[in-house]
């Protein structure tokens, strides 16, 4: 077994636990945790795509963050709205997500790494 194959085993149990929760919500992907305090799903599926990209393409690639034009909402110090206006659809965000770690997944795959001890 390569390094390689455990973090790709790694990326797909987060990736069991996270998909399921957030295909869920594309029906009302505003609702809060509670009316006063909490993020909602557009919101958190936002910034999970773009931290994520920037992981990748930025800090491994040294490139710019492919969705570069979302970090004013989903960014670093960015605070969910009321409203998805100005903003991708939730099944963007959800196709990108796929997209991204479809990404991960294909550097991952080119690491010629030798097997684990």
């Amino acid at each position: 077994m390569k390094a390689t194959d455990t973090i790709k085993s790694l990326m797909s149990i987060a990736s069991g636990f996270s998909d399921g929760l957030l295909r869920d919500m594309i029906d009302d992907p505003l609702t809060r945790i509670t009316p006063e305090i909490g993020q909602h799903p557009y919101w958190l599926l936002g910034h999970l795509v773009v931290s994520e990209a920037a992981l990748f393409d930025q800090y491994l690639l040294g490139q710019p963050n492919r969705y570069q034009s979302w970090l004013p909402l989903f960014g670093i110090g960015t605070v969910p709205t009321e409203t998805m206006d100005g903003g991708p659809s939730y099944q963007e965000l959800l196709d990108a997500l796929v997209e991204t770690r479809a990404s991960i997944t294909k550097y991952i795959d080119s690491l010629d790494l030798p097997p684990k001890n």
